[in-house]
């Protein structure tokens, strides 16, 4: 019946479900700003994760004991049962103190013995279809996450965000010529997408014409936009409304948008680790240049015209005498400028800016240069002393394994500490020093493998 209705008669249903179809997706809209939905993103996201261990890691091999667990195991049938002070781990943990050298030699080398079958049943297991498939999964989850909660966080929290400002002069040109075209005509006019590139190109053609002090009137039309925006930000991001986009984007570990972010600001990384660091903000005391005679001349006659890219024009066909004026003008602005700039630089804010911007630059030549040239030298490795602190904390590890964490550390401090203090007699934390008290005091045979390693 359908098929056989006409266009005059499915009319009114084809606009109903329009209707309705509008209606579906502000209320779909709606619902999803509201919290329960990104709490429903967040527990979807952990039990698909967890599916997938569970699917796809089951046969993953377990990791071996350590020498504590190992002889935890040995013992377990003579542990009294119970809690408290000579029962249960309270009695393991008393009992391994106890343990004679070789009986600890026989668990390290199982140890030993155990973690190199683990590392090869891992990696073999790696390769296999299981593994595989367990990564393409967290991948997807981790996608379908992160774009359902990023759409989400924009339509809730970024949509009332002030819009961005135009990015150059050529972006405020284009836009001052769309819209006189848009009043001409008395409503916005559409365009298909062939014909706003065909116009672009036509556009930016005619500016590329302009004189460099015309250009430059654009890009201050874009600074006053660009400051008048970097305000209302501000002001936006000072509402409760994105103190709450932050909490929501660290629950479902969405990257949190920067909304005054620039290219200039960006640190740039480069292939050997170095940074490019930004220039420091000019201080609001520094001096700024002032305008030379034709864009003293623009200024002024600016409010006059309709199109400002005229005004090179104007200034071309003024005689002698007329640009005697403003060129008077605009050297007594650049001799009050040089004035100023000396008393800036000779305060402590000048001295401090400049002492900022030479440090900068000087580490911007070193990160070029290493990069450009050292980019394939070899790193250099650990220190003997290095070596032995970070043995040092394995073999802690080894000797208290119930130790963990902050506790694990602490111990290793007290004991370099306690090192040092015997040594020397001097009460002194210095985890530096210590380690290198019982390095110096270390017996040479314990030395000489750290050393040939080094």
């Amino acid at each position: 019946m359908w098929k056989a209705t006409d266009e005059a008669g499915r009319t009114e249903y084809t606009e109903k479900a329009a209707e309705l179809k509008e209606q579906y997706d502000a209320k779909l809209k709606a619902f999803k700003k509201q919290k329960c939905y990104v709490n429903f993103l967040s527990k979807r996201h952990l039990v698909r994760a967890r599916e997938n261990k569970m699917v796809n890691l089951r046969e993953m091999p377990k990791k071996p004991k350590n020498v504590f667990a190992l002889f935890k195991e040995d013992h377990k049938s003579e542990v009294p049962a119970g809690k408290g002070e000579g029962k249960g781990m309270s009695w393991v943990k008393a009992k391994w103190t106890e343990v004679e050298a070789e009986e600890k030699a026989r668990l390290e080398a199982k140890e030993q013995e155990l973690k190199a079958k683990y590392v090869e049943d891992v990696n073999a297991y790696k390769t296999g279809p299981k593994f595989q498939e367990f990564q393409k999964t967290e991948i997807k989850i981790k996608r379908e996450l992160t774009n359902e909660a990023m759409k989400v966080m924009t339509l809730k929290f970024l949509n009332d965000a002030p819009a961005q400002p135009p990015r150059s002069p050529f972006s405020i040109y284009l836009g001052e010529k769309r819209r006189a075209e848009s009043e001409a005509a008395g409503k916005k006019v559409k365009k298909a997408r062939k014909e706003q590139q065909d116009e672009i190109v036509k556009f930016k053609q005619e500016f590329s014409k302009f004189d460099k002090e015309t250009k430059m009137e654009y890009e201050d039309k874009r600074r006053e936009r660009v400051k008048a925006w970097t305000e209302e930000v501000k002001m936006y991001m000072s509402l409760p409304k994105w103190k709450e986009y932050i909490e929501e984007a660290k629950m479902l570990k969405v990257p949190v948008k920067s909304l005054l972010a620039t290219k200039k600001n960006a640190i740039k990384k480069l292939k050997n680790g170095m940074k490019i660091l930004p220039l420091p903000d000019k201080p609001m005391e520094i001096p700024s240049k002032p305008a030379g005679a034709r864009k003293l001349f623009m200024k002024e006659k600016k409010g006059e015209v309709e199109d400002i890219s005229t005004l090179g024009a104007l200034w071309d066909a003024l005689s002698a005498d007329d640009k005697a004026k403003y060129e008077t003008e605009a050297a007594e602005l650049m001799t009050r400028f040089e004035e100023d700039m000396a008393t800036f630089e000779a305060s402590e804010d000048g001295k401090k800016y400049r002492s900022s911007v030479k440090r900068v630059v000087k580490l911007r030549r070193i990160a070029m240069a290493k990069d450009k040239y050292l980019s394939d030298m070899p790193k250099k490795p650990m220190s003997a002393v290095a070596l032995y602190f970070k043995k040092g904390l394995s073999q802690v590890k080894k000797e208290k394994p119930e130790l963990k964490g902050h506790e694990l550390k602490q111990a290793l401090k007290e004991r370099l500490e306690a090192c040092f203090h015997v040594a020397s007699g001097h009460a002194k934390s210095s985890s530096t020093v210590t380690v290198l008290c019982r390095w110096v005091n270390l017996d040479p045979s314990e030395k000489g493998p750290l050393e040939e390693q080094a």
